[in-house]
């Protein structure tokens, strides 16, 4: 009977280390999510992986040829302890891709995705000072784009996740 298996892979190479995998005649799993990234001045959502240097394998483990899946370019090695290698629980690959959407990227509830709301009032602490401003959303997984009022104007301040909290 087959099972999934977790995959570390090389920094940056989720996506090649799958289709290689794939080109092997390998079923591979990697959840994607939309993520705001900036590149050359500019912002676009993104596909990026779910669990950063991580994608899953279905294999049967009497079968499998860990070798060769270790020596795939853009693999790192299977996740193992000593000779073990465990399984992933099913229910998570199925829960993950029952969260897809049409394009198929995981939908995380808003609630997860970030502890504010935009629109919502915020303190950012800069320095030593405390400053009032809007929350406007994550630019990343650790920065959040806040609206301060600065000389007469609404300035758009990135910020550390940490340097902000609720009011």
């Amino acid at each position: 009977m087959a099972h999934w298996f977790a995959v570390r892979t090389k920094p940056r190479r989720e996506f090649y280390a799958k289709e290689q995998l794939m080109r092997q005649g390998h079923t591979v799993y990697l959840p994607v999510v939309r993520r705001l990234v900036s590149h050359a001045r500019r912002r676009m959502m993104a596909s990026r992986p779910f669990f950063t240097g991580y994608l899953f394998i279905l294999l049967e483990p009497d079968q499998a040829n860990w070798t060769a899946i270790n020596s795939t370019y853009g693999v790192a090695c299977v996740v193992r302890f000593g000779d073990y290698y465990p399984p992933v629980p099913v229910e998570l690959i199925e829960g993950l891709r029952a969260r897809e959407d049409e394009s198929g990227h995981v939908v995380l509830p808003e609630e997860l995705a970030s502890p504010y709301r935009p629109g919502a009032r915020v303190r950012v602490r800069v320095g030593e000072a405390d400053i009032e401003g809007i929350f406007a959303g994550l630019d990343g997984e650790e920065r959040a784009r806040v609206l301060i009022e600065l000389l007469g104007r609404q300035q758009d301040l990135t910020v550390p996740v940490e340097a902000v909290s609720a009011l």
